[in-house]
């Protein structure tokens, strides 16, 4: 558990989504919850500790099954963008036991049990483009920017300069592109460098700054130019999935090339699809 400021935590070292909380007016607020139960239960110990007070609010910052599993665990009252809402419907205990199989293939009986009893937690916040909480005398500022998932967010403490991105940046490694409109995430990645930010809480990998931010702008620039270069050569998308390159852009795990290659071919694969759909709407407009 670190402590980025006065108040407010986070907690980088689970499998699956780094976590956050901070105090606000008389509690706590969350930022995504973890994979496992086990994990939840010692994070709400943790924040119960240092942040005394009730939970008031959890805040999820996409529906992906890592950051919101066991919301229930930690607070029984949700926000996130209005398209977390139909997700949410679309879950239950038994999809998350599998999900989380996944990632803990030899994961015991007992907690597999645990998890299949999860429920998600229908939010009682939702909004399209921007929320502002007043909690005390400190300001949170939700804002949608997509990219990573249709309904992901960002969460900015400014007196604090610190931002919560979700998955929207992971630091020095490669992006999830499987939910991702990647033209748009590119703008997110942009607009997050606009800001006034001395702490950026990714949604995996360490604490960072915006030169890490700047990194992970120029891998999905870099990967718009090789698929650009491939469609101008002529090249089909299954040719382009093979052709991109970009394994040695960030340090990849030993045993977990096969799994990055795919994130890379999955990322190349849906630029090619974007790419085409934005030029038949610039010839359109034309």
């Amino acid at each position: 558990m670190l402590e980025l400021a006065e108040g407010v935590y986070c907690e980088t070292g689970w499998e699956g989504a780094n976590v956050s909380a901070f105090k606000a007016g008389d509690g706590a607020v969350y930022v995504d919850s973890p994979l496992l139960p086990r994990d939840a239960r010692l994070w709400k110990k943790q924040v119960s500790e240092a942040i005394k007070g009730r939970a008031i609010l959890l805040i999820n910052t996409d529906y992906h099954f890592d950051h919101v599993m066991t919301n229930s665990l930690l607070c029984d009252r949700v926000a996130g963008h209005e398209l977390v809402e139909p997700a949410f419907a679309a879950q239950d205990g038994e999809v998350y036991a599998q999900m989380a199989e996944g990632f803990f293939p030899e994961l015991d009986e007992k907690s597999k049990k645990e998890i299949r009893s999860l429920k998600p937690v229908s939010p009682i916040i939702t909004f399209s483009e921007n929320l502002v909480l007043n909690l005390g005398l400190r300001r949170i500022e939700v804002m949608y920017v997509g990219g990573h998932t249709p309904a992901t967010s960002i969460i900015y403490l400014p007196e604090d300069c610190i931002l919560f991105t979700g998955d929207t940046h992971v630091h020095n490694r490669h992006p999830f592109a499987g939910d991702g409109n990647l033209l748009q995430w590119i703008k997110a990645l942009k607009r997050i460098e606009r800001m006034t930010v001395s702490k950026v809480v990714p949604g995996h990998g360490d604490v960072c700054d915006l030169k890490s931010v700047s990194r992970l702008r120029q891998f999905f620039e870099e990967l718009k130019g090789q698929v650009t270069e491939l469609i101008e050569q002529g090249f089909g998308r299954a040719e382009i999935e093979s052709r991109v390159d970009l394994l040695s852009f960030f340090p990849v795990e030993p045993g977990k090339e096969a799994r990055m290659r795919a994130y890379i071919t999955l990322g190349a694969g849906r630029m090619f699809n974007q790419l085409f759909e934005a030029s038949l709407e610039a010839s359109e407009d034309t």
